[in-house]
């Protein structure tokens, strides 16, 4: 079951780097992938975890041992650079030697969001380019608490005190 409520979005533990000026926030909940591709050259298996990220903001799953279709049901909370309006969420095979093996990936528009409201729903992976072999989907939920400034100069001016005279 999927429960992202909370009565305020500001006493989330999250990293203080994402206090970047006019950064946006989300929230996503890793809950679970199905049908992945098995990346385990010795087993019919994979080790997957999932990297949210945006810009130089990002945040990982645990990793579920040997399973095609993971459940996670883990939080994580990424920024969003001013300016930016997508974000990736890469799936990995974890490996004990070498690289970690991309098992595809989701890129999420967030002005698709609207803050405050949880979206729920099952995402198809991608490869990184034709000769990537991916299969399988992953569910996440998302909810965006703040969204990002749309460009580095509103981010400037967020949080200047603006002060007018009115005459009259």
């Amino acid at each position: 079951e999927l429960k992202l409520s909370r009565a305020d979005a500001n006493a989330m533990a999250r990293p203080a780097s994402i206090a970047k000026a006019g950064a946006g926030l989300v929230e996503i909940v890793a809950i679970a992938g199905r049908d992945l591709i098995a990346a385990d050259r010795n087993a019919a298996s994979s080790d997957p975890y999932m990297v949210a990220k945006s810009g130089d903001f990002l945040d990982k799953s645990p990793v579920v041992q040997a399973n095609l279709c993971p459940v996670w049901n883990h939080p994580l909370v990424i920024g969003i650079p001013a300016g930016r309006t997508d974000m990736e969420i890469e799936l990995f095979d974890k490996d004990k030697l070498g690289a970690d093996d991309s098992l595809g990936k989701v890129v999420c528009d967030i002005e698709s969001l609207s803050v405050g409201q949880l979206v729920d729903g099952w995402h198809v992976l991608q490869g990184m380019d034709e000769s990537h072999k991916v299969n399988g989907a992953v569910r996440l939920g998302m909810i965006i608490h703040r969204m990002p400034a749309k460009s580095q100069e509103e981010a400037e001016s967020w949080g200047k005190l603006s002060v007018g005279v009115v005459e009259g």
